[in-house]
């Protein structure tokens, strides 16, 4: 597989990067009629290091969706993007789990049209 910017190019096609797939889903939650916010998530960890100290400082929380937002009527909305052979990590499925279990709306999305999809299924 070669490597072309946002794009990686496979035998058959190209597969799209997954912070293209991110970037235009929270376009389109953008300007969703039903959604409030919607923000990417950051989640990782670092080491700081100074001369007297040394911390470990963690982004989010392990499993946290990559995109995080609220729907109008207060539901929390949860989207984990990954790429055409992204797999949920057990953490992640965790996360997804404990939103759906308490009525907000969580999945894993690989384009628009799967984010599309679980707001018309639950607005239904």
């Amino acid at each position: 597989m070669l490597r072309y910017g946002l794009f990686f190019l496979k035998k058959g096609g190209f597969l799209i990067k997954e912070k293209i797939i991110q970037k235009s889903i929270l376009e389109y939650l953008q300007y969703h009629p039903d959604i409030a916010w919607a923000e990417r998530m950051n989640v990782g960890a670092h080491v700081i290091s100074d001369k007297n100290s040394r911390r470990y400082v963690r982004y989010a929380f392990k499993g946290c969706s990559d995109i995080i937002g609220q729907l109008k009527n207060g539901k929390i909305l949860a989207v984990e993007v990954k790429s055409e052979k992204g797999v949920l990590s057990d953490f992640q499925r965790e996360f997804i789990d404990k939103v759906r279990s308490n009525s907000g709306i969580a999945l894993m999305a690989r384009s628009i049209d799967d984010v599309q999809k679980a707001l018309d299924n639950y607005s239904s």
